[in-house]
């Protein structure tokens, strides 16, 4: 018998199929990102879902180069390391998570170019008043930091970080960014509204209550068939090889990488294209964007006070094909079942080459 959980699941998609209501919503987006003397200090974002806050972060970025760093120079090249550290708060989280990254920078003397990479990452937690939450390992102990492993030299250049951070930190805690004379200061906004208007697509809902369990239960006998055909080619493969017949097939197994790479295009074809993150389930999406770029004198103040550079409207479709559905579960399917039956044809193939050489064998015997 069905379950009471499969029962109300079918009732409810069954009542979406007949729901012919669209719902609306009207998400916003904003991004707020000041510069100091061109170089980035500071980005604010916030999500609201009709009018109420979904979530919101503060980033600041410091570059720590004047703090600690350390060159090697030879003939040919000067390598320099260095740290910059990305601080990001939220006001659902009760710490400030920092990310600390090594960087490395060559200066190629040959031919005068300079290059820089990020060669690893730590990360250190700091609480809202700026100062250190360290981390328990495994034994209890507590740590200041985790991620990758540094050279001993980049360690010891590390090991002073979180320290001059949390100096950093607790001095600024709820205080405003300030302007400091002489130098220059830009803050970039762009806020997006997105009106998502969602509508039950019937034929989808439709397709996964009657269709999908057909579209798997067809794949999977149809790759149990191919799992036979596979024993009865590798039979003759084994008489084949008995007979002396170099032209014909020996041994045949389906292919799980095949399977696997179609249906890995299959399921990318069938995503979501456009903002998934705001799409219903079982339902088709027209979707409204307008982006507003501008510039703020304060990085606080309200978006209204936007110096308007540039706005745009585009209209997207993001509509659910019962089609494309039914190619990814398709696909799927076979590539779960190539794997099981590759497991099973190996064995029966062996058994079934073994007996078509001995079939091979005593038909000689008989001649």
């Amino acid at each position: 018998m069905l379950s009471k959980k499969i029962i109300f699941g079918l009732l409810g998609y069954l009542f979406l199929a007949f729901v012919s209501c669209a719902s609306n919503r009207v998400y916003v987006k904003t991004q707020d990102t000041l510069y100091e003397d061109d170089r980035l200090t500071t980005e604010v974002s916030s999500t609201s879902l009709d009018g109420k806050l979904q979530k919101d972060s503060i980033k600041n970025y410091y570059n720590l180069y004047e703090f600690e760093n350390s060159v090697v120079a030879t003939e040919s090249k000067t390598t320099t390391h260095y740290f910059i550290a990305e601080k990001e708060q939220t006001s659902k989280s009760e710490y400030q998570m920092t990310n600390v990254y090594l960087v490395e920078e060559v200066f190629n003397r040959s031919d005068r170019t300079d290059t820089s990479d990020i060669i690893g990452k730590k990360t250190i937690r700091f609480n809202k008043n700026g100062k250190l939450a360290p981390y328990i390992d495994s034994n209890g102990a507590p740590k200041l930091a985790k991620g990758d492993s540094f050279s001993k030299d980049d360690e010891a250049m590390f090991s002073k970080i979180p320290v001059y951070l949390e100096g950093v930190f607790s001095a600024t805690t709820g205080q405003e960014i300030s302007e400091a004379a002489g130098k220059s200061y830009r803050t970039e906004s762009v806020v997006k509204n997105i009106e998502v208007t969602s509508t039950p697509n019937q034929s989808f809902i439709m397709y996964q209550i009657m269709g999908k369990p057909f579209v798997i239960l067809g794949t999977a006998s149809w790759n149990i068939l191919k799992c036979v055909g596979y024993a009865l080619i590798n039979f003759t493969g084994g008489y084949n090889a008995v007979a002396g017949k170099s032209n014909a097939a020996y041994w045949k197994l389906p292919s799980y990488k095949k399977a696997k790479e179609k249906a890995v295009k299959a399921k990318e074809a069938n995503k979501i294209a456009y903002y998934p993150e705001y799409h219903l389930p079982f339902t088709d999406n027209h979707i409204v964007v307008t982006t507003v770029t501008g510039e703020k004198e304060s990085l606080f103040v309200s978006s209204d006070e936007i110096k308007v550079k540039s706005t745009t409207r585009k209209e997207i479709d993001n509509t659910l094909s019962v089609s494309r559905s039914a190619k990814a579960d398709a696909a799927q399917t076979a590539a779960v079942a190539g794997v099981i039956g590759t497991v099973i044809t190996i064995p029966v193939s062996v058994v079934s080459w073994i007996g078509g050489a001995a079939f091979g064998i005593y038909g000689k015997t008989q001649n």
